[in-house]
């Protein structure tokens, strides 16, 4: 006795084979789209903080933080790194393209920053929200890929110097 084979199940079978490769490509898909959509906004923030006008700003920024003088051009700076953590926290940008190309920028800025965010935020506290949530996690990918600590993070009298040297230009 031969068994008789079930057509209509066969093709049941290669329609659900075939639907579910085409909903595991579209994620595929979606995945390189949204990273290549990040990617080119990672491109645009990368113009914006290389432009005169930001080198500007952060030259502007690193004087005030070092003289202790309040400016708007430290507003610029952590704006910049405010979108940055908006686009992180929708998952607009990958964080560890954020982190590999900003941390060095990010935690230097924040750090010198501290103490101007908090009379800031007395006033306002939803100002630089993302930035901190960003420096925060940033922190976190820092210390886990370096295998770093919270003291290793510390910047030193030497760190700071250096810092507003290079941005400052000096």
């Amino acid at each position: 006795m031969c068994a008789q084979i079930d057509y209509n199940a066969v093709a049941a079978g290669a329609a659900v084979v075939a639907s579910v490769a085409a909903i595991v490509g579209l994620i595929l898909e979606s995945r390189r789209s949204r990273f290549s959509v990040g990617l080119d906004a990672m491109m645009k923030q990368d113009e914006i903080w290389s432009s005169d006008r930001m080198t500007q700003a952060r030259k502007a920024a690193a004087l005030a933080l070092r003289d202790n003088k309040p400016s708007d051009e430290i507003d610029d700076v952590l704006d910049f790194f405010e979108f940055l953590g908006y686009l992180v926290r929708r998952r607009g940008v990958d964080e560890f393209l954020v982190w590999h190309s900003y941390f060095y920028w990010l935690h230097r800025y924040k750090t010198l920053a501290a103490g101007y965010i908090a009379t800031y935020q007395q006033r306002d506290p939803t100002v630089w929200v993302d930035m901190l949530a960003l420096h925060k996690k940033m922190v976190e990918i820092e210390k886990h890929e370096r295998g770093g600590s919270d003291a290793g993070l510390l910047l030193s009298p030497e760190d700071t110097q250096k810092f507003f040297k290079e941005e400052i230009g000096e």
